[in-house]
């Protein structure tokens, strides 16, 4: 089955609140390549103020859905 996914994943800061952008195409070469528990979402740090970036909405490889809603 075949997961029609986004061109672009949309991340959000749990520090301050900033929002980026990153391909799709990247986060799940990231997904794919991270051995750790996989009920944790792809992350990355912010930018601006290097707090925890989570997928807003995020599909992974293995088909689990991450949703941040602070």
């Amino acid at each position: 089955m075949k997961i029609e996914r986004p061109t672009l994943t949309e991340f959000i800061c749990t520090e301050c609140g900033c929002h980026e952008k990153i391909p799709t195409k990247i986060v799940l070469q990231m997904d794919m390549s991270d051995p750790g528990d996989p009920s944790y979402p792809p992350m990355f740090y912010c930018e601006k103020c290097n707090g925890l970036m989570k997928p807003v909405y995020y599909v992974g490889y293995t088909g689990i859905v991450y949703r941040y809603d602070n």
